[in-house]
């Protein structure tokens, strides 16, 4: 599980960023106010957050799975399981893990089903897809309860624009996808061009890679790959709704962070706050780490008006159970399929046509 130098670089430093962050968190929501709160922490709740959240990544593993047998491949559920979890490790640990997620996780899955990297890529980025549309929905669930309960406020004003620019952004990306493909091809190799033509100058890789005939070759197995997913219905309603209950499971740990440490939160508010503060995981660190601290504290605080430290402490809880568990059980997936963080980090840095089973 060693890291490259380019890596541990970036690694570090995004590391540093978060870790002042989590300092800044811990300063302006009082940690010593926020261990009191820790100490009446009940058992009962704390477990039922971990256990929602392995139930979301089994689902979510499933939904992947399911995809991947409408595309040809197969895989066993356990091995589908230990592939996800795998690449939710690295998205949660690695330097722009969410942003590089997709050659991450289709690196895993690839692994287990052998199908070749850009078939794999296909089948991730199609179940990233169908998940973004299910928080789409349970977004809009929030934001109705926010709506009868804090009308007019700027935070839900603030929320409006942003569910309306995701749906916006997803209906693009469909229409794109399955009716206007030349569209879609002429913007990737549109794109490639650009790299050969700058980084390319002085990667010989990079300009090996991002020529057109092999981004190409790669578009066309791409479509291919969909165009099997979307022949099979059932197989995709299916991965729909496993992403729903997957996606909502994920949720529960804020409400049940809320009960452990004493201040129950409506399910209502807390698809608001999980959706809305979801966002920090943008930022350029491991999984979010620090600014989905901020964000999901500085939101409990704003809509119920609780104490900083009692939001400080409901968060330190609800992350222990959606960041730090999944980094764990990633770390058994790791140890069981023999991957190591190296070759997940070469699979971000080879993209695209990494794989020689495709004909690249």
């Amino acid at each position: 599980m060693g890291l490259d130098r380019p890596l541990e670089k970036r690694f570090l430093g995004t590391l540093a960023l978060s870790i002042a962050a989590l300092l800044g968190f811990l300063y302006v929501f009082d940690a010593r106010a926020m261990a009191t709160e820790l100490q009446g922490v009940a058992p009962v709740p704390l477990l039922a957050g971990f256990l929602a959240v392995l139930l979301a990544m089994a689902c979510w593993a499933e939904s992947m799975r399911r995809i991947l047998l409408a595309s040809g491949g197969h895989v066993q559920p356990f091995r589908g399981f230990l592939a996800y979890a795998t690449g939710m490790f690295a998205k949660q640990v690695l330097p722009m893990g969410n942003a590089g997620g997709l050659p991450i996780m289709a690196y895993a899955i690839d692994r287990e089903a052998d199908i070749g990297f850009n078939r794999s890529l296909a089948v991730v980025t199609i179940g990233d897809f169908i998940g973004l549309c299910s928080t789409l929905g349970l977004t809009v669930a929030g934001v109705a309860y926010v709506v009868v309960q804090f009308p007019g406020t700027r935070l839900l004003e603030a929320a409006l624009v942003g569910v309306a620019i995701l749906a916006a952004a997803l209906t693009s990306i469909g229409v794109l996808l399955l009716y206007r493909r030349s569209v879609l091809r002429y913007l990737v190799l549109g794109v490639a061009r650009l790299l050969r033509g700058t980084l390319g100058r002085y990667s010989g890789r990079i300009e090996t890679r991002f020529a057109p005939e092999t981004v190409g070759a790669s578009v066309d197995r791409y479509f291919e790959t969909v165009d099997a997913v979307r022949s099979d219905s059932r197989s995709v309603l299916v991965a729909v709704g496993l992403a729903v209950v997957g996606w909502t499971a994920f949720a529960v740990p804020l409400y049940t962070s809320a009960r452990a440490v004493g201040y129950p939160i409506a399910f209502g508010l807390v698809l608001f706050v999980v959706s809305v503060g979801g966002v920090a995981t943008l930022v350029p660190m491991p999984g979010g780490l620090g600014g989905v601290e901020f964000a999901i504290g500085g939101l409990l605080v704003a809509t119920m008006g609780i104490d900083l430290a009692v939001a400080g402490a409901t968060v330190l809880v609800y992350r222990l159970a959606v960041y730090w568990f999944p980094i764990l059980i990633g770390i058994g997936a790791l140890l069981v399929t023999g991957t190591s963080v190296r070759s997940l980090n070469a699979s971000v840095e080879d993209v695209p046509g990494r794989d020689d089973r495709d004909g690249i």
